[in-house]
């Protein structure tokens, strides 16, 4: 488990290990969604660098193993290190941000019930290993087992 840092400045425990079952289909979603992370990687619509090869690649990544796990289309959206941002919304004004940044580095962003957290991983499957799926669940996302 993580702790995850809040606004307070305090340490809250969160996760559980990401689920080893893969669905059995793939969220319709994803074609959308590469299609948004390749305009990134190209640098289309950006105010600032074109991500890393690295960041792309895992942002690709990261979005496929999504696809068999959330229904709800993420937004994914460049960012000013040359990383990639992978963002869902829930119920209310929750939401859920993964940014792959430009060395492959993966930080988790919540913002949940007006309390927020952040963790940074060494990649983003050390990420859902620590937090697993159980962010996007706790901000009203659903998603399968």
């Amino acid at each position: 488990m993580a702790g995850v840092e809040g606004r307070s400045g305090k340490a809250r425990t969160v996760g559980a290990t990401a689920p080893t079952a893969r669905a059995e289909t793939t969220a319709p979603w994803l074609a959308q969604a590469l299609k948004e992370l390749a305009e990134v990687r190209r640098g289309a619509e950006m105010d600032g660098p074109i991500p890393t090869e690295v960041a792309g690649r895992e942002a690709d990544a990261l979005l496929r193993y999504l696809a068999a796990r959330v229904a709800s289309a993420p937004g994914v959206s460049d960012d000013p290190f040359e990383a990639v941002g992978v963002e869902f919304y829930g119920a209310g004004q929750n939401r859920v941000l993964f940014v792959i940044e430009r060395d492959g580095a993966a930080t988790y962003l919540e913002s949940i019930e007006e309390e927020s957290g952040r963790a940074r991983f060494p990649e983003w499957k050390t990420m859902m290993d620590a937090i697993g799926l159980r962010g996007l669940q706790r901000a009203g996302i659903p998603v399968s087992a």
